[in-house]
């Protein structure tokens, strides 16, 4: 029978949120480990990212597509950023994909890790569309294209503990040189 049920629907009382995350580990914790992870990514990877973000209030966008053309981007001033970093493996890609005729490598993804306070620090974020550049040697800048940005950054993998999110994961497509080339 239904009319057991006591249902309280009017009640206006907000939930409480839930702090046992916070028992055994303390807001003194989470900087400690933080700053045991920065320093390994500034002084033992030494791996860097420079950050091409786009600017848009500067950038002249479609009104249809809201996109623009290649000449029509305008960004903000190159920033190089502390991180960790991984290449995928290159692929193999194929024009004609029943013959394999034409064949070509493709860069593979980027995958970024990167504190927030890194960015803070330097002024700056990452968000889709923007590029990245990475010097692969004296001589040459691989570029890739933001797809994923992070901002969605409360996975277990991305917080300590259980405790809050302190860095991003960022996901990245290698890009043509000529669509973006530092420039």
């Amino acid at each position: 029978m239904i009319n057991n049920f006591n249902f309280n629907i009017s009640s206006k009382k907000k939930n409480v949120p839930i702090t046992r995350n916070g028992l055994f580990y303390s807001e003194g914790d989470f900087q400690l480990e933080k700053s045991i992870g920065e320093e390994y990514f500034s002084h033992d990877t030494n791996q860097k990212i420079v950050l091409f973000s786009v600017d848009l209030s500067k950038t002249n966008l479609d009104n249809i597509y809201h996109e623009s053309g290649k000449n029509n981007i305008s960004f903000f001033a190159p920033v190089e950023l502390k991180c960790l970093y991984e290449i995928k493996d290159a692929e193999l890609k194929s024009y004609n994909q029943d013959k394999s005729l034409g064949t070509y490598q493709k860069v593979g993804t980027l995958t970024v890790n990167i504190y927030q306070d890194e960015l803070d620090r330097n002024k700056c974020d990452i968000k889709k569309g923007d590029y990245i550049g990475i010097q692969t040697d004296t001589n040459h800048m691989e570029y890739f294209s933001v797809f994923n940005d992070g901002r969605v950054n409360f996975a277990n993998t991305q917080n300590m503990n259980g405790y809050k999110p302190f860095f991003r994961t960022i996901s990245a497509a290698s890009v043509d040189k000529n669509e973006f080339n530092g420039e």
